[in-house]
């Protein structure tokens, strides 16, 4: 292969230049003797994940036959699904709970002890009474409220926080009528450290709509992909989501879009995880995405009501998935009444961390330009509200095709038609 001027003069020069590394790269790397298997790091040019390394910490089969002479440990879902995502790589460069150091470096500075960016707390609270049964240096069972172990951790500290201090700095408020402060102080303030390594994950109705950042990987490098924009969802998809996925895929020249939506702990009133993957399933199965620009894969994890820090770790995790850039959107920061422009100056102090954040404004439709916007653009905007789709859908009442497409509409509605409830409950 040669490199010609012909090629550096081009109108793209960068993808010519990365289109030969590809060919170079995929020549050099050996074939796979299962195609089933997943390199562990494939061989692209995707950007690399948080730290340079994917994380993955699975459970020997030496370690699984002793897990019933360990002390056991019975632990809430959330935290069980925190071992899954810190064990498949997606809270890399993290391998298990955080300990005194590490949460005060993140809560201070918004990075790890070795300056690497990370915004959010991952911390593990156990009650005062189970501290007297295991300590620093013993593995414990990490075990599900059924009494089975998922998941081990290797002690490496037992500490104790002030919650109040916890709760400013997470949360920027100590008021318990914020579910993120109410769960901080509902577990305690005495919380244990260490790697994990996950036995078995929790059982899961939609485990073959989700990805892992290793598989998502192998998926983007095979197609090709070097620039992948992520977009995560708790709703199903309507005209303004639609708009700022397409033209966030035209305003960064990506080469794919990958659609994340949240499959995992749901509250009552949320939408249940088989409405938001039939919207999208069904914009893939009518062709209403760029064909081969789309891809879907759902994420098992749960809302921290965390703001500005949510926005970056949220952004990292895409990061980890092979993602080069992220869409912020304005449903997305709903519970921090500072907006989008705060979260953009938050995300400018940290300064970059390897993934680019793209920020939209809430969506609007101009009925007289038949044309779709950001609300400010024009007094003509009708707002696409969010809030107004799901009580129409709660009702049972045809939602305007300009708000949401008549194809995914009728989807949903055929979930009532066979008494599936599109929200829980």
């Amino acid at each position: 292969l040669v490199l010609a001027a012909e090629t550096a003069i081009g109108a793209h020069p960068i993808a010519c230049a990365s289109m030969v590394v590809k060919m170079v790269r995929n020549y050099e790397e050996p074939k796979l003797t299962n195609p089933l298997e997943y390199p562990f790091d494939p061989i692209s040019l995707l950007v690399e994940p948080h730290g340079g390394h994917l994380v993955q910490c699975y459970a020997s089969d030496k370690e699984i036959e002793q897990v019933d002479h360990l002390v056991k440990l019975t632990v809430s879902d959330r935290t069980l699904l925190d071992c899954e995502q810190i064990s498949i790589g997606t809270y890399s460069p993290l391998t298990g709970f955080m300990d005194r150091q590490t949460c005060e470096a993140v809560l201070e500075t918004n990075r790890l002890p070795n300056g690497t960016v990370w915004t959010m707390p991952i911390l593990l609270a156990i009650p005062e009474e189970d501290v007297k049964s295991f300590g620093v240096g013993n593995r414990i069972g990490l075990a599900g409220a059924n009494g089975k172990v998922y998941a081990t951790l290797d002690v490496s500290e037992i500490f104790s926080m002030n919650l109040e201090y916890v709760a400013q700095k997470w949360f920027d408020t100590t008021s318990t009528r914020h579910p993120g402060v109410a769960r901080l102080f509902e577990g305690g303030n005495r919380f244990v450290a260490g790697d994990v390594a996950t036995l078995e994950r929790l059982p899961s109705s939609y485990r073959h709509c989700e990805l892992t950042p290793a598989q998502s990987r192998f998926i983007f490098a095979h197609k090709g992909w070097s620039k992948v924009i992520g977009f995560y969802t708790h709703c199903p998809i309507h005209r303004g989501h639609e708009y700022m996925q397409i033209k966030a895929l035209e305003d960064t020249c990506a080469d794919g879009l990958y659609i994340n939506p949240v499959i995992g702990h749901t509250e009552s009133g949320d939408f249940v995880p088989r409405s938001i993957l039939l919207s999208y399933q069904t914009m893939l199965d009518f062709g209403l995405f760029p064909k081969g620009k789309v891809i879907m894969g759902g994420v098992t994890t749960y809302p921290r009501h965390a703001g500005h820090r949510e926005t970056v770790f949220t952004a990292l995790c895409r990061k980890n998935m092979g993602c080069s850039h992220f869409i912020i959107y304005s449903d997305q920061i709903e519970q921090d009444k500072r907006g989008l422009v705060a979260s953009q100056t938050f995300v400018e102090t940290i300064g970059d961390f390897g993934i680019q954040l793209e920020f939209y404004d809430s969506v609007g439709y101009d009925e007289y330009t038949a044309s779709y916007g950001s609300v400010t653009e024009s007094d003509n905007m009708r707002s696409i509200d969010a809030t107004k789709i799901r009580s129409l859908l709660r009702d049972g009442r045809n939602i305007p095709d300009w708000m949401m497409r008549k194809v995914v509409q009728e989807s949903l509605q055929s979930e009532f038609a066979n008494k599936q409830s599109l929200f829980v409950r």
